[in-house]
């Protein structure tokens, strides 16, 4: 399945010269909280291994079970509360200043996938616009297209397919998680390209357990 031409007015993948598939997605961070839930997370999975270092050093104790314990517990119970309010605060700060959505580049072919992050005046530009520069549907040569864009880029991360280990499908908030060693990656596509992106991806993380 191939597509080599977008829609006017749609957010569409587009196929380069290159055999690249790229396309442009503006994440909503107050309608889909995916990416507080993911601080909150680590906000938690932090505070945790603290809490576990700090109780092994404490198993010693006279009288650390089970009164200290508790005491302890509450109080680390406390901090997360806090950290998680401050995160949350944040998050909307950060919302704020994005203009309400994170703008991602996703550049897929048969190898990897790379995910992008991108400054604040292609965020702000309209992606079709954006998606025909990166195509070189405009210009033919997409190479220079393309780097002339990244050049700008805040921040890439890219999944290999042969080592991505688990995937997880989100319909729901147009998501899938791709879980490799050392790297987490996320790939998001509208409503009317995510069954495209969707069998790709299963096609070829062939060595993934799949959740759907």
């Amino acid at each position: 399945m191939e597509k080599d031409k977008a829609d006017l007015g749609e957010n569409r993948i587009l196929r380069g010269e290159d055999g690249v598939y790229r396309w442009i997605y503006e994440f909503p961070l107050l309608k889909n909280p995916l990416i507080l839930f993911m601080l909150w997370k680590i906000l938690a999975f932090s505070l945790g291994g603290v809490w576990a270092f700090v109780t092994l050093l404490s198993l010693g104790d006279p009288g650390f079970w089970w009164v200290g314990f508790w005491s302890e517990a509450k109080g680390f119970a406390l901090i997360l509360a806090g950290l998680l309010a401050l995160g949350f605060i944040a998050y909307l700060f950060y919302a704020a200043v994005m203009g309400g959505k994170y703008c991602v580049l996703f550049e897929m072919d048969e190898h990897r996938i790379v995910h992008t992050q991108l400054p604040g005046q292609f965020r702000r530009a309209k992606s079709l616009s954006a998606a025909v520069v990166l195509t070189g549907l405009a210009a033919g040569n997409v190479g220079a297209a393309g780097s002339g864009l990244l050049a700008g880029s805040r921040q890439s991360l890219s999944s290999e397919w042969c080592k991505v280990k688990r995937v997880v499908f989100c319909p729901g908030r147009n998501t899938i998680k791709l879980h490799a060693p050392f790297c987490r990656n996320q790939i998001y596509a509208s409503d009317r390209d995510f069954e495209f992106v969707r069998r790709f991806v299963e096609e070829h993380c062939v060595n993934a357990e799949i959740h759907k």
